[in-house]
């Protein structure tokens, strides 16, 4: 094993939260050594189960685990980490990400416009709509004119409402 990691047979990563990316288990899968992880997060996105180290769903599976380690190959390790976190592979990954992420925010800013131009037609066509109900009521009634109504309510305004409105 490599002299930086103290000759460490296994890097023993009990961590029960959703690691969100694994940075440590990749570094020592850099150095050739194994990871034993609890399944959570990235720990399966790092780890190749039976290859470069194990992943176990519960913590009594860990002691078992710990007793295969010499069926592992330190320059598979190595390998995994070479093929899939160079800097080249994760820094177009973190770009393509932020592409997307991009990407995303300008459809849902669109699909925001679009679903604020549909309402106003909606509106427009409601609003249409309830006038041509109010002139037809009216007529069936008699009742001529239309009173101003409030912008508020849609019911007939208040004197000093209508006084000031163009």
């Amino acid at each position: 094993m490599p002299a930086d990691r103290g000759g460490a047979r296994c890097l023993l990563f009990p961590v029960q939260w959703e690691e969100p990316f694994g940075m440590v288990m990749i570094e020592d899968m850099a150095c050739g050594t194994p990871v034993v992880a609890l399944r959570g997060g990235a720990v399966a996105e790092v780890v190749a189960d039976g290859v470069t180290g194990y992943i176990a769903d519960h913590p009594a599976e860990l002691p078992e685990l710990l007793g295969r380690l010499d069926r592992l190959d330190a320059a598979a390790c190595r390998r995994r980490v070479a093929d899939l976190f160079d800097v080249d592979r994760l820094g177009s990954g973190y770009t393509a990400v932020y592409r997307q992420v991009l990407e995303r925010r300008a459809a849902a800013a669109t699909a925001r416009v679009t679903d604020l131009d549909q309402l106003r037609r909606d509106y427009g066509d409601l609003d249409a709509a309830r006038d041509r109900r109010y002139q037809r009521d009216h007529r069936r009634s008699g009742r001529t004119g239309r009173a101003p109504l409030s912008r508020h309510t849609g019911r007939p305004a208040e004197p000093s409402e209508s006084a000031g409105a163009a």
